[in-house]
């Protein structure tokens, strides 16, 4: 990017994107739900549903009857069918069929989840990408839906502009949810300053510090987390690089450090006994790569509305 040139959302949306780089997010949400789906978390949420009634964490359009058919009955038959259409997500096979259903099972399965355990790992993140997925053409690189393309039809003609929105509308959401995150732990400010202070992580992590990777490896915790200090300024630098999130809107010059400060501060949390977001992050933050990293992308190209004569690749 030159010096003064533009560099926000609305203005990259004009630019080319990348095929791979759909396709590498592609696979990697394929490989990410076969894992949910194929664990036994939905078979053990039955059990408990069947024994304790459900308090309802939030509003949601998914019936409350349907909840509990999915729990009480169904939860074995989603998760193996999950399991496949994601195995078909990822090797990229009737992809555009695969991605809306198997939306729909992902969000019957973690609303159930939610309003059981007030958990929020996958939902957030993954829900969005996949309903993005929905409409990108996420199948153009790296798929059988590619091989079957060429076999027995003209090819894919490149869509070097379809490309880039997926990714950049993947972006601000991401954005949005860090900020939103950040100052949902400012405000209210009462709330704020104890988040600040440290106090909310240390009660946190001392209670399942045995449970840590840090533990297993060390046998014993990090530090002394009887000293607030540290996980005060391990709160106060999450908080700072949440709020800058919103800086992705304006440039992606500084997306590469936001993929690595997000993976570490999540990997952190990881290694203090709370999995679950790392593994999303690192999924999610495939669509922070800049474009222009990947071998497909134009080097020049005129717009949208006048694109370049590109052979394909």
């Amino acid at each position: 990017m030159s010096a003064g040139k533009a560099d926000h959302v609305f203005e990259r949306l004009l630019r080319p994107g990348s095929a791979i780089q759909l396709a590498l997010l592609r696979i990697a949400v394929g490989l990410h739900l076969a894992t949910l789906f194929y664990s036994q978390t939905f078979e053990l949420l039955g059990a408990i549903a069947q024994e304790v009634p459900t308090q309802d964490a939030s509003r949601t359009l998914i019936p409350a009857f349907l909840r509990q058919l999915f729990l009480n009955d169904f939860a074995p038959y989603v998760s193996a069918t999950g399991v496949i259409l994601s195995i078909l997500l990822t090797l990229g096979f009737a992809t555009r069929w695969v991605l809306p259903v198997l939306l729909a099972l992902f969000l019957l399965a973690y609303d159930s989840y939610f309003q059981y355990t007030y958990l929020h790992y996958e939902w957030p993140y993954l829900s969005f990408v996949l309903l993005v997925l929905c409409f990108a053409p996420c199948w153009h690189r790296w798929s059988i839906d590619q091989l079957l393309a060429t076999r027995f039809a003209k090819g894919i003609a490149p869509a070097p502009f379809g490309y880039r929105w997926p990714a950049e509308m993947i972006v601000v959401w991401l954005s949005l949810l860090y900020v939103s995150a950040g100052l949902a732990k400012l405000f209210p400010l009462r709330k704020g300053l104890i988040w600040l202070s440290g106090e909310t992580s240390q009660i946190v992590f001392s209670q399942i510090y045995v449970h840590s990777p840090i533990y297993w490896l060390l046998g014993r915790p990090l530090f002394d987390y009887a000293h607030l200090l540290p996980f005060g300024l391990m709160n106060t630098a999450a908080v700072v690089l949440e709020i800058g999130c919103v800086t992705m809107l304006f440039t992606q010059r500084f997306h590469v450090f936001f993929i690595a400060s997000i993976v570490l501060m999540h990997g952190m949390i990881l290694m203090f006994g709370i999995p679950g977001f790392v593994q999303c992050a690192v999924v999610c933050c495939i669509a922070l790569i800049p474009p222009e990293y990947f071998p497909d992308v134009p080097k020049t190209i005129a717009s949208p509305s006048q694109p370049a004569n590109l052979t394909k690749t």
